[in-house]
């Protein structure tokens, strides 16, 4: 998704575009899923999903990525947004938290991998109630 974007963003963050993107995505896999389990009988166990996003600026459409991530967040997806920037930048940081499930501050990132790795833990403990 990032290449497909990259491509056209200039000095922007069409994130609202990679997240209308990943949600035909799972629209696709869901039906997909829901063949799967007609075919076997209804044994299969559901697909927890995740999105993790990373962004060094602020949304070119907040009001859009917003909804996307209600969107997400009715069907049980969590999103979760790694800010590259300042933790000072409290502007930037409160429009991702008003339009992001949720928001962290990476300042580093060198440090994106291990912030998202831990996120991308407790959402797969929270998931399987661990």
């Amino acid at each position: 998704i990032y290449r497909a974007l990259d491509s056209g963003a200039g000095n922007s963050t069409p994130d609202h575009q990679a997240l209308a993107i990943i949600e035909k995505q799972i629209e696709e896999a869901e039906k997909s899923e829901e063949a799967a389990r007609k075919r076997k009988g209804n044994k299969m166990a559901p697909t927890r999903r995740f999105v993790v996003v990373a962004a060094d600026g602020g949304s070119d459409k907040p009001g859009a990525v917003k909804a996307m991530n209600e969107k997400f967040k009715e069907k049980g997806i969590p999103v979760d947004l790694f800010l590259i920037g300042e933790k000072e930048d409290g502007n930037l940081l409160q429009a991702a938290r008003s339009a992001y499930q949720s928001a962290t501050p990476v300042p580093n990132p060198e440090e994106l991998a291990r912030a998202g790795l831990d996120a991308l833990t407790r959402r797969i403990k929270e998931a399987y109630g661990r």
